[in-house]
């Protein structure tokens, strides 16, 4: 099939770029052996309802990239345990209706868009602002509870009511409750507050103003959770390990239900990724140019 060792050569780029990310962060954990830090779990079958991955390994003695990747971007080790496929790839901004059709009984939408994020600044202090659409809301079938619930902002953000009537009709705010405090210049604790709001908002990346679209996702309590980034990751490395093992379920893959997911998720997302992480390492937006 055109295009079917794709997968594999995409998570194999990913991971050389999250080893020189790694080391141009000063760490020294990827020099000798490494592991992927993900693996496949046995027994678990190879079809995306089934399978499930291991990220992390219970050994701290125990090297892998993965791990590495998230104490360069995060600043802490990566949550180890079991995840599901099914899971990981319903975490994907990138194709994600064509995710919920590919049920019999389509899913719930999971990503909110946010209309607005804004620094507010009262001299000592600032914190951020989130701005959500109240007719997005309505037609998603969400309250503004369930919102902050699901999205995990439950215990960090308070709805509140915007200033500006004209505002406040269209939109919902939802308001950081702990400020970050400073004595200079609020620009020395931007990234602070960015910081705290970072792993709660979904991005796409786009060639045009504003450069950045960001999402809550939604997910219900008992999934597990995953950084964007990683998430991503993920499904490159399980997709590229059915290319090397698995050759026949991965055509499966590509050609049943979810197939049109699959393809439009290899089409879209390695640029994606590639800048969301260029992004993290430079701690700064980075976007690919324009064509003009």
């Amino acid at each position: 099939m055109r295009g079917a060792p794709r997968p594999l050569l995409y998570y194999y780029s990913f991971m050389n770029l999250a080893k020189a990310i790694t080391m141009s962060r000063g760490r020294t954990g990827l020099v000798g052996k490494v592991s992927h830090g993900i693996s496949h779990v046995g027994g678990t079958g190879h079809t995306a309802s089934t399978a499930k991955l291991q990220v992390g390994q219970s050994s701290p003695a125990v090297k892998h990239a993965v791990d590495e990747l998230h104490r360069a971007l995060a600043g802490g080790p990566v949550v180890a345990g079991e995840y599901s496929v099914s899971e990981i790839i319903a975490q994907s901004v990138v194709a994600h209706r064509m995710w919920r059709e590919a049920f019999s009984k389509p899913r719930q939408e999971r990503f909110i868009p946010v209309d607005g994020v804004r620094f507010m600044d009262g001299g000592d202090k600032i914190w951020l602002t989130l701005q959500i659409s109240r007719a997005t809301l309505r037609a998603r079938g969400r309250g503004v509870a369930e919102t902050l619930r699901q999205s995990g902002l439950e215990t960090t953000f308070r709805a509140v009511n915007h200033a500006d009537p004209a505002i406040a009709a269209d939109f919902h705010v939802l308001e950081q409750i702990d400020p970050i405090s400073y004595t200079g210049r609020a620009a020395d604790v931007v990234v602070d507050a960015v910081n705290e709001v970072r792993p709660f908002l979904w991005q796409t990346i786009t060639a045009s103003p504003p450069y950045r679209r960001y999402y809550l996702y939604l997910s219900p309590p008992t999934e597990r959770r995953m950084p964007q980034w990683l998430s991503v990751y993920s499904t490159f490395f399980w997709l590229g390990s059915l290319t090397r093992y698995q050759p026949v379920e991965l055509f499966e893959a590509l050609d049943g239900k979810l197939g049109p997911f699959f393809r439009e998720f290899l089409e879209s997302q390695p640029k994606q990724l590639l800048y969301m992480l260029a992004s993290d390492a430079k701690q700064q937006d980075v976007t690919r140019a324009a064509i003009i």
